[in-house]
């Protein structure tokens, strides 16, 4: 098979992937189960553990599921890399029977796991501190008309 051809049947197949991947958390974002959206539509936040889970599943999701459309966005083609570089460098292993090139497809592997488990992370720790009544800040003048600025920070 001649490399131009290779390289356009590959170049198919990984927009295909990223076309459906973008339509999975384009159709995800606005599904939420009753009690979730009853919550955010009452309280107006995210459950933590919701975000958590929609990651799991999907990279971005969560972070999505957040609010943070760019944020999910980088976390999917993220994955989607990593993924697709893994299914990539297992082929070429498995055309060759050297076994010199098996720890870089391992790496692939092990940094899929990866964001998977930063995903998570970051979209229960988001949905969290979205929660968190961070203070206020006051701008005006004083008594003796100075201006003064005062923020009250609670934690």
């Amino acid at each position: 098979m001649a490399p131009a051809l290779a390289r356009s049947r590959f170049g198919g197949w990984v927009i295909r992937l990223i076309v459906i991947a973008g339509l999975l958390l384009g159709g995800f974002c606005g599904s939420a189960p009753a009690e979730e959206a009853a919550a955010d539509s009452t309280g107006g936040t995210v459950s933590p553990r919701g975000a958590m889970l929609r990651s799991m599943v999907l990279p971005g999701w969560g972070q999505m599921y957040n609010g943070r459309p760019v944020k999910g966005s980088l976390f999917a083609a993220a994955e989607i890399g990593s993924v697709v570089a893994f299914f990539v460098r297992r082929n070429q292993l498995n055309k060759c029977p050297a076994t010199v090139g098996q720890q870089e497809r391992n790496v692939y592997l092990f940094t899929s796991m990866g964001i998977v488990l930063v995903s998570m992370a970051d979209a229960y720790v988001d949905a969290h501190l979205d929660s968190v009544d961070w203070g206020k800040v006051e701008v005006g003048p004083d008594e003796k008309g100075k201006m003064k600025v005062k923020l009250s920070v609670r934690f």
